[in-house]
């Protein structure tokens, strides 16, 4: 007795043939509906480009100025390397962590947070062997008259 498998069962449908024969189009394909995954991130992170900075003004004593980029957001804070000139490329990617308002990611939620990314422009010099920090006001960059000096070497 010889035992063959059993022929596949090929069925045709209308709507199978129609299928087959639609057209093929590579600019416009064909778009089959996708369901939505409802993903919930776990963490979050704020990714800030510093490309470069122009027109620093230069310290009066010396005529140099090493500006560093400083960024806080809600409790974090980063800062990108000193460069050095008036006109510096820093080129630098600081990333800051992101928790949004009672840890839920919805669009709703994440509409009401009202953080806000402060951006501050430090020149950093040294005396007596002690980094200080010199913060610029950004709004307006007069004179010497305008900065805040700030002691920032035991926070780096």
């Amino acid at each position: 007795m010889v035992k063959q498998p059993a022929l596949p069962d090929i069925k045709l449908t209308f709507g199978a043939i129609m299928e087959f024969l639609r057209p093929r189009r590579k600019l416009n394909p064909f778009r089959r509906d996708r369901p939505v995954i409802a993903a919930q991130p776990k963490n979050c992170t704020v990714l800030a480009h510093i490309s470069r900075g122009w027109n620093i003004p230069t310290r009066a004593s010396s005529g140099v100025v090493n500006p560093v980029v400083r960024l806080r957001f809600q409790n974090g804070a980063a800062s990108s390397s000193v460069r050095e000139g008036s006109d510096p490329e820093f080129g630098d990617a600081l990333q800051l962590p992101f928790t949004p308002p009672n840890g839920i990611f919805a669009p709703t939620a994440l509409a009401a947070c009202n953080d806000q990314l402060q951006f501050d422009l430090y020149d950093q010099f040294v005396i007596a062997d002690k980094v200080i920090f010199v913060c610029f006001k950004y709004a307006e960059i007069i004179r010497m008259t305008d900065f805040l000096i700030l002691d920032m070497s035991e926070q780096n």
